[in-house]
């Protein structure tokens, strides 16, 4: 099973901020076991998530979240780790956890290359519903949210051979080679929940609803993101 490790020697961080990190490490363990292949035309790219990765695909599960300080996530064996990059609640480019996945077996030789700029041109909306989180474990929410999130990958891989087509330049392509970024609001109305929810499913942007707590969309173009987001019934998400 995947293990998300958090640091806990942080200060106080935004419930969304973490959860948003958290997503970002666990998608990118699969991100890490994508093989790039030849181009099959000019207007798409070929990838296959490797073997044991792709054997483990079935089985997945929501993974486990555990806390350490930094020093002891450095000495995490084959740890993949996530560094903030410092544009809002850190001043600074910050590591703020990572995950393991022993089960996924080795990341790949020939990697999904991410861009390395502050560029984001799709970004994932998540949506809390607080009144009913506030009811459940922090934990169960992170692992939940996270595993909910890469879903937005890992459906559009084939279970057969492993096979990830994307067309340039949608919004899937631009999000896994944007950093994949996130943004975590909340609000303790039900029936808004049910409106957004509804709103997506109406315009194919919908992804996976996680019970009652929440649901995270396909990939939004980040100057429409808070359209969506930033409502007088949504705001971005400090504590649940």
């Amino acid at each position: 099973m995947a293990v998300i490790y958090i640091r806990n020697d942080l200060g106080d961080i935004p419930l969304g901020k973490i959860m948003a990190q958290a997503c970002h490490a666990y998608g990118k363990l699969w991100i890490e076991r994508l093989e790039l292949q030849n181009y099959w035309f000019l207007t798409s790219q070929a990838y296959r998530l490797t073997k044991p990765a792709l054997k483990a695909l079935d089985l997945a599960v929501p993974p486990t979240v555990q806390y350490c300080s930094l020093e002891e996530l450095m000495n995490v064996p084959d740890i993949t780790l996530i560094k903030d990059a410092g544009l809002t609640v850190f001043k600074e480019p910050t590591i703020t956890c990572g995950a393991v996945a022993p089960e996924l077996g080795p990341k790949s030789t020939k990697p999904l290359i991410h861009h390395e700029h502050n560029t984001r041109f799709c970004k994932q909306a998540i949506f809390i519903n607080r009144k009913h989180a506030i009811a459940q474990d922090t934990d169960k929410l992170i692992s939940e949210t996270a595993f909910a999130s890469a879903q937005t990958l890992l459906r559009r891989i084939r279970p057969k051979n492993g096979l990830l087509t994307l067309i340039r330049g949608e919004p899937l392509d631009h999000w896994i080679h944007g950093r994949f970024g996130k943004t975590v609001v909340g609000t303790k109305k039900p029936t808004k929940m049910e409106e957004m929810k509804e709103r997506f499913d109406e315009e194919d942007k919908f992804n996976i609803f996680d019970q009652d707590a929440g649901f995270c969309t396909s990939p939004i173009q980040s100057d429409l993101i808070e359209d969506y987001t930033r409502t007088k019934h949504f705001r971005l998400l400090d504590v649940v």
